[in-house]
């Protein structure tokens, strides 16, 4: 595949099991002056997106940022939205893990379209935003591949221990588009949620081979911010105290709309939603892999 890499954009990707704390670490990325927090980018994809809500409180297709973002990227895409989002299905899904992992060795002519269009996207944020430094937290392990081609990449393997993956699953909510809940949820199986936390953690694995990636996991970095900045990017600047709100996040889950975010070294450490045999069948995973808790 014949690089079409733009050295110039970086984007610090949130990879990793769902419920594991990537809108708020998004945010808190990308609360520093020179880094723009994009939240679920994939999810630009999404029926609905252009009617659901950016962090700024407008809907996306009338702020002010997403809309010129939008603009300019239809009207450079190689492809029609419809196909884009055909792509994306093929290439950043669990079930197309395999076919990903091929690509990226053996890229087909769809993958490389795929990423063309992938890295418009991002040079379109580039041009309306004028940050080099992009966060994007939408998590699919897959979507490295892609990313690894277009921009100067650095993955955040993110690990939350499995009681608290299992607990967040649990809970069950109605979709409310104005509140950030896009659809409707119902709290999840208990062995579905297990088995899907091994399998992306593993995943995510692979795909950070040969990739400057670091793991760090809920767990550290709640309880002390500064982890961030000394691990990921010297463009980030926290500190613990601080309060944090996103300017412009695309998607992510419901904190993304609050306006004054206040981290709280207990947040994600009760598990009031389970009942004693999960909470057990969930430390035991806990204990066959303590790398990722």
């Amino acid at each position: 595949m014949k690089s079409m890499k733009n050295k110039n954009i970086t984007v610090i990707y949130i990879a990793g099991d769902g419920h594991s704390g990537s809108t708020l670490l998004d945010i808190i990325i990308g609360f520093s002056p020179n880094i723009f927090s994009a939240g679920e980018l994939t999810f630009i994809t999404r029926d609905s997106i252009f009617d659901e809500y950016c962090s700024c409180s407008k809907l996306i297709k009338e702020c002010e940022v997403w809309s010129k973002i939008i603009k300019i990227w239809l009207e450079k895409i190689p492809v029609k939205l419809e196909d884009y989002k055909r792509l994306r299905l093929k290439f950043e899904r669990n079930k197309t893990t395999a076919r990903a992992f091929i690509s990226k060795l053996n890229p087909s002519q769809d993958f490389k379209t795929y990423c063309e269009a992938t890295l418009i996207l991002f040079e379109a944020i580039q041009e309306v935003t004028g940050k080099n430094v992009i966060v994007d937290s939408s998590k699919s392990p897959q979507r490295i591949a892609v990313l690894s081609k277009i921009v100067d990449l650095k993955v955040i393997h993110l690990c939350r221990n499995a009681r608290g993956v299992l607990n967040s699953a649990k809970k069950s909510s109605k979709k409310d588009i104005k509140a950030g809940i896009e659809i409707d949820s119902t709290a999840r199986r208990t062995s579905k949620t297990l088995l899907e936390w091994v399998f992306v953690n593993g995943v995510t694995e692979l795909f950070c081979i040969g990739v400057d990636s670091k793991r760090i996991k809920y767990k550290d970095y709640i309880s002390n911010l500064e982890i961030i900045e000394e691990k990921i990017h010297p463009e980030i600047k926290v500190q613990n105290e601080q309060s944090f709100l996103a300017e412009h996040m695309l998607a992510g889950n419901i904190l993304r709309l609050k306006k004054n975010i206040v981290i709280d070294s207990d947040l994600g450490f009760k598990y009031n939603r389970l009942t004693k045999k999960q909470f057990r069948i969930a430390y035991l995973f806990e204990s066959l892999f303590p790398f990722w808790s």
